[in-house]
Parts: C-alpha cells; sequence; structure tokens
C-alpha cells in the first residue's frame, strides 16, 4: 500500500522567494565570518611562527581551544553565555557572524603557519643577501609563494564555513536552514523544501569549488 506522497513542485516555486531572503543571509554571514576569520587567523597564525614563546603559546591556546571544541557549543556560548558576562545582548546575526569568524580563523591560522614553513628558510636569506629587509622579503618573496599555496585549504574552508552556517538555526538566524524550517512549520512539505535547501546549498558549494579550480590553473598550482 502506497503512503500517498506526490511531489509538489508549486510548493518549492512559492517558497523561492524566501528561501533566496534566507540564502542572502547566509552568504552574509559567510562573507564577513570569513574576513574576520582571515584577518583573525592571519594574526595569529604569523604569531605562531613568533620567536616570542609568550606570543607562540598565545596563538596556540587560541587555536587549540577553538578547534577542540564544537562550532555549536561556540555559538551557544556566544548567543547566551557572553552576554551574561558583558551585560548586553548579543544580535543573533552578530552572534553567528562573530561565531564563524572565530571558528575559521583558528583553521586559517594553522594554514597560514603552515604555508608559510613550506617556503625554504634559503629565500629569506637570500632576499636578505641583495639588500632586502625582513619584512620588504616576507612581502616580495615568501608571501607571494605562501599565498599560492594557501588557495586550496582556504577555498576548503570557504565551503565549510558556508556548511557551518545552518548550525546557527539554534539561535535562531535566520538564514537558509532556519527559513527552510519556518516554511516547513507553515506547510508541512517537508520533502520539496529540504530538496530545494540541499540544492541550494549544492549550487553554492560547487560553484565556489569550480573558482577556485580555475583559479588554482591560472595560477598554476602544484
Amino acid at each position: 500500500m502506497g503512503s500517498g506522497f506526490e511531489f509538489n513542485f508549486d510548493v518549492i516555486w512559492e517558497s523561492i522567494p524566501l528561501l533566496l531572503t534566507g540564502l542572502k543571509w547566509t552568504i552574509v554571514i559567510t562573507i564577513f565570518g570569513l574576513l574576520s576569520g582571515f584577518i583573525l587567523g592571519a594574526t595569529s597564525g604569523l604569531m605562531k611562527l613568533s620567536k616570542n614563546a609568550i606570543i607562540r603559546k598565545l596563538a596556540g591556546a587560541y587555536v587549540e581551544s577553538v578547534r577542540g571544541t564544537p562550532l555549536m557549543v561556540q555559538v551557544m556560548f556566544i548567543y547566551f553565555g557572553l552576554p551574561l558576562a558583558i551585560g548586553m545582548r548579543i544580535p543573533p546575526i552578530i552572534a553567528g557572524i562573530t561565531a564563524i569568524g572565530i571558528n575559521a580563523g583558528a583553521y586559517i591560522a594553522e594554514i597560514f603557519r603552515g604555508a608559510f614553513q613550506s617556503i625554504e628558510r634559503g629565500q629569506m636569506e637570500a632576499g636578505r643577501s641583495i639588500g632586502l629587509t625582513r619584512l620588504q622579503t616576507m612581502y616580495y618573496i615568501i608571501w607571494p609563494q605562501a599565498f599560492k599555496r594557501m588557495i586550496p585549504p582556504l577555498g576548503n574552508q570557504f565551503i565549510i564555513s558556508l556548511k557551518d552556517t545552518s548550525i546557527l538555526v539554534v539561535v535562531g538566524v535566520g538564514e537558509l536552514t532556519r527559513t527552510g524550517q519556518e516554511i516547513i512549520a507553515g506547510n508541512f512539505r517537508a520533502f520539496e523544501i529540504w530538496l530545494t535547501v540541499a540544492v541550494m546549498y549544492l549550487v553554492m558549494t560547487m560553484s565556489i569549488a569550480k573558482i577556485l579550480n580555475g583559479l588554482e590553473k591560472k595560477l598554476e598550482i602544484k
């Protein structure tokens, strides 16, 4: 005996405008979260390369504490726990961007550290031998090579952070997953809505992967 289920395309069509609104917030949170994560990760990654043991340990403590705890716990702490300490409420969108930024930053820090350490030390010595300062050598010689090696893992982190925004549903952020939940609460058409949400995520991740593949080929990354 069949379940009586019938696929209804009209449900998808009617839900597209609302889902696109959720998609917009997913993209906004991802972009701003990764921008802050990139700054935080770059700073922490360079700190881990410092000759100062205290600076290295501070960066290491941040990276290990973030990588060693679930993103959902970090989100809940920022949204529910931190306001009790600072005495003010944090808007869900700000909490989401902050959580994505802090989480991504810890992984980006390791990407930076690994990329810079992969460059032969002789490159720095060569730069200094032709009269460049340490900073100039880093900027003109080390950084361009390291950046090329960062692109694949940074691209992977972009995709991971994009998908991680779905976790923000726990604090009521109106991103794509949350919007899908709200639509289903009204029409009870879970199959069509979740299928559409999944396709939207898939299109975004595949598009990012394709762009990154093209960039890698353009820069002739080996």
